[in-house]
């Protein structure tokens, strides 16, 4: 056994596969990959200046802020927003308060509801024994395109004496 034919041999056959080349450009590919990863890190010379100028970039001058005139701007942004809630809150409870006073808070009323209500808070049905019965005016109109509804609490009144 000749092994320095078998060491030739097999570093022919090696350099006929292309087997050296192969390895040399794996290893040269690794070694570029590794030069550059370890130049763009953050220790590396380009990695300290790169963070230099990003550093010198955003450095924001706190004197040339004029933090009293943002604060201003908030102030005034708060203030709008909380008289446009006033004054929006403030005209719908208005509103239901008028509706409620004026009787106008519905849409369609009911002709008996009307009697309903004015029974309820005009009539004394309670001083009326079980066989006795009360009588109201009720006056029912269309004029212009609108019913008009008029109520009292007392027989045969003329509509503009009505309640």
């Amino acid at each position: 056994m000749d092994l320095n034919l078998i060491v030739n041999n097999t570093l022919s056959e090696l350099k006929e596969e292309g087997y050296v080349e192969k390895i040399v450009k794996k290893q040269i590919e690794e070694t570029i990959h590794d030069i550059i990863k370890d130049s763009l890190r953050s220790w590396s010379d380009f990695g300290k200046e790169l963070k230099q100028q990003v550093q010198d970039q955003m450095k924001i001058n706190l004197d040339s802020l004029d933090i009293p005139s943002y604060n201003q701007v908030v102030i005034n942004t708060i203030k709008e927003e909380l008289e446009r809630s006033v004054h929006e809150e403030g005209a719908k409870r208005i509103q239901e308060n008028i509706q409620e006073i004026l009787g106008s808070g519905k849409d369609e009323y009911k002709l008996s509801e009307l009697i309903n209500e004015i029974v309820e808070y005009d009539c004394e049905l309670n001083e009326l024994d079980y066989d006795e019965y009360k009588e109201i005016t009720v006056i029912v109109e269309d004029k212009y395109g609108s019913k008009y509804v008029y109520i009292d609490t007392e027989e045969d009144k003329d509509w503009f004496n009505c309640k």
